[in-house]
């Protein structure tokens, strides 16, 4: 295979990406929120995530390939603890990494097996290959997937007999600890092995006729259409579908949001939220967070008075004197003006994300979802908020104007930018790191999109 060939690949990074949520979404495997199976519950995605790992994952492939010939499958290679071609290297990084997190098999094959069929997809619908290249790239994609899944899952047994398949040793697997936000929907039945219904004469209290019978292709008896029924079915429950519904309260909210945002053009299917010229993936994580970031500033009905260093209002510029610097709702949109310009966002895309957060507010006013310090406003309360709001961020967002936390105290604090609200360990915002430059750099060689 010739190096072209394999630039016309490395191009299709975003597709195959997108073509990995959509078969997940498909089979159940990940909902409108990008949240995922993991563990014995779901955590939260962003789309360049789905992107990034696509473009790794061709990165490797284009090493094993090195050479231009597809290296052999060799029982002894993809079972050695080591070394190897580029597919086992790969697999074998993906099962420490996966295990760490406590990713368990099955939901790693089934995300591999969403990948091959993105990779496949991608490969198809693209006017760039030839026949004769499509035919020869898709061989070559299917050949690493299959090595890569051998020296996984070679590894990933050996761990976890090592371990004798005990309960993971760290509680915080997949958890916010390891930046993703865990919620668990199903905690795995802890079943002891004769205890399993495994139809081949294994379970206790099965007889001879019944092991015969199924050796012989048919079911157990007690079953239907091979399939135990009553308890033996309640015994291990399968792993639910993936759909929308949140939980009561801030999530419900954020929902909301989300669908606001998505109907005004601000957010996609992805949860890419605009951003100036950008569309900037976030995590369902983020939505909520800026929930919490909104929060303080309804305090005491967001009515003007002292409000966390009412003390250097004097320092304040000639710029923003005619605004109400006391006042908690005009305090909030500076703020934000602040960050978008930071951010370099437009005014338009901030109104767009304060005026769909204000209709998700409102939705869930009588329903008891909301904050007690925003619900206990009722709408017109929450309405002459957010009028004070877009008001000051429509008059004061094309002004100079040199914020200082001297006279704006709130500066310390985050956006309401989805992508920025929550604090992720490996994406500071892009005015905190040591290294601007060099960070940007690395956040575009990562195929993040900032």
């Amino acid at each position: 295979m010739n190096r072209l060939i394999l630039d016309k690949l490395a191009s299709l990074d975003d597709e195959i990406g997108r073509n990995w949520f959509k078969q997940a979404c498909a089979a159940g495997a990940v909902d409108e929120l990008l949240r995922i199976p993991i563990a014995d519950g779901i955590f939260t995605t962003k789309i360049d995530g789905w992107i990034h790992a696509a473009n790794v994952t061709t990165k490797s492939i284009f090493g094993f390939v090195d050479g231009g010939k597809v290296p052999q499958l060799d029982t002894q290679e993809v079972t050695s603890w080591s070394g190897g071609n580029a597919a086992t290297r790969y697999g074998r990084w993906q099962a420490d990494f996966h295990w760490k997190i406590d990713t368990r098999l099955w939901q790693y094959v089934l995300y591999l097996k969403f990948m091959r069929d993105a990779y496949r997809d991608a490969i198809d619908d693209s006017p760039a290959f030839t026949t004769g290249e499509r035919a020869e790239v898709q061989r070559v994609v299917t050949e690493f997937f299959d090595q890569a899944e051998i020296a996984l899952a070679w590894r990933w047994e050996v761990i976890e007999r090592s371990r004798g398949f005990a309960p993971h040793p760290d509680r915080t697997a997949g958890a916010s600890t390891h930046g993703y936000s865990y919620e668990v929907t199903r905690p795995l039945p802890q079943v002891s092995f004769d205890q399993l219904p495994l139809g081949l004469g294994l379970s206790q209290g099965q007889d001879a006729a019944n092991i015969g019978r199924v050796l012989a292709g048919q079911p157990l008896s007690g079953a239907a259409n091979g399939r135990p029924v009553g308890g033996e079915a309640e015994l291990i429950p399968p792993f639910p579908r993936i759909t929308s519904a949140v939980k009561q309260g801030t999530q419900t909210v954020a929902k909301s949001w989300v669908e606001e945002a998505r109907r005004a053009g601000i957010a996609d299917r992805w949860l890419a939220v605009r951003l100036g010229d950008r569309m900037v993936p976030t995590r369902f994580d983020g939505w909520i967070d800026a929930i919490a970031i909104v929060r303080p500033f309804f305090a005491s009905g967001g009515n003007a008075g002292e409000f966390n260093g009412e003390a250097g209002l004097g320092a304040a510029p000639d710029s923003v004197r005619d605004r109400e610097l006391q006042d908690r709702a005009v305090r909030f949109a500076l703020c934000q003006v602040a960050f978008q310009h930071r951010l370099r966002g437009a005014k338009v895309d901030l109104l767009g994300l304060v005026g769909s957060l204000e209709r998700a507010f409102q939705h869930h006013v009588a329903d008891g979802n909301l904050p007690s310090e925003i619900g206990a406003l009722g709408p017109s309360g929450i309405q002459h908020f957010f009028d004070r709001v877009t008001g000051t961020i429509d008059a004061t967002f094309d002004r100079e104007i040199d914020f200082q936390e001297s006279w704006l105290p709130e500066l310390s604090g985050r956006p309401i930018h989805p992508r920025f609200a929550p604090v992720d360990p490996i994406e500071p915002l892009p005015w905190e790191p040591a290294k601007p430059e060099l960070y940007l750099r690395r956040m575009e060689r990562l195929g993040y999109i900032i």
